[in-house]
């Protein structure tokens, strides 16, 4: 897991991989949109599977941002899409590569 800022405004993204496959989302708890990773670094579960807000402990599935536990239920991560160059780069799909 990895969060990073994107773009000119620092936008926030969080890279994760789980079982081969990465996913990015807005680094924002849809609870009350603060970073997942607020108060510290510990988002991802030790299984991989569940990306925890370290503010209230909402869950969110890593695979698609489903909303599984705690005040994450009823909501959802927003997704970003990205692709990896054949240099294994990780960008925003779409984005420019400047």
């Amino acid at each position: 897991m990895k969060s990073i800022k994107f773009g000119p405004a620092d936008f926030p993204i969080l890279i994760v991989r789980s079982a081969g496959t990465l996913a990015a989302y807005v680094n924002a708890c849809p609870h009350q949109y603060l970073p997942l990773d607020h108060r510290g670094d510990n988002v991802l579960s030790a299984d991989g599977k569940v990306l925890r807000c370290t503010n209230h402990s909402a869950g969110f599935r890593v695979r698609d941002g489903t909303g599984v536990e705690g005040l994450g239920l009823n909501c959802a991560l927003d997704g970003i899409p990205i692709v990896v160059d054949d240099d294994g780069q990780i960008r925003v799909h779409g984005a420019s590569a400047h």
